[in-house]
């Protein structure tokens, strides 16, 4: 495991990026970074820009100044961009459904968490990244994150880089 606090965004890598809600939760999401501050992020939401909910859930793509997020916990590096573009990572991901697919996920309620484990396995299937086991990424991930939640909730840093060992 490797481990970069503060530092600058693996460019030209795709991650996974956990936000905190702040009680022990996580909005999940898929990000691209664009330069040292600025990533493309991909995600499922159910919010609108007041806060409410939006019903049914949706997919957003918005490019975001990630290096200054004040609930970004962790940045997960899980593969290269590689020769695709993230206009080409943007059509794949915003063709997966805002529902549970898997029929062994049916317990679980649909939210960012299994929204990113299927992006995750349609990355593996397009040959983009190498991960053939979501749950064992999404485990690593979020021993990471709450590693360092307590310490975004109450402002005593920044997020952690880390490099997945789940996948490439």
């Amino acid at each position: 495991m490797s481990e970069t606090v503060n530092a600058e965004l693996p460019q030209s890598s795709i991650c996974i990026t956990l936000y905190s809600h702040g009680d022990t939760t996580y909005h999940w999401a898929i990000v691209a970074p664009i330069d040292r501050y600025y990533a493309a992020k991909f995600h499922a939401t159910n919010r609108g820009s007041a806060g409410w909910l939006y019903k049914p859930w949706q997919y957003k793509s918005v490019d975001e100044v990630l290096s200054s997020s004040r609930t970004a916990v962790v940045v997960v590096k899980i593969g290269e961009l590689g020769s695709n573009t993230i206009d080409a990572l943007n059509s794949l991901l915003k063709d997966i459904p805002m529902t549970i697919t898997n029929p062994e996920e049916a317990d679980e309620p649909f939210g960012t968490k299994v929204w990113v484990r299927q992006a995750i396995r349609a990355l593996h299937h397009a040959r983009i990244i190498h991960c053939p086991d979501a749950r064992k990424l999404e485990a690593e991930v979020l021993g990471y994150a709450d590693a360092n939640d307590e310490d975004i909730i109450h402002g005593k840093g920044g997020f952690k880089i880390h490099v997945a060992v789940s996948s490439t």
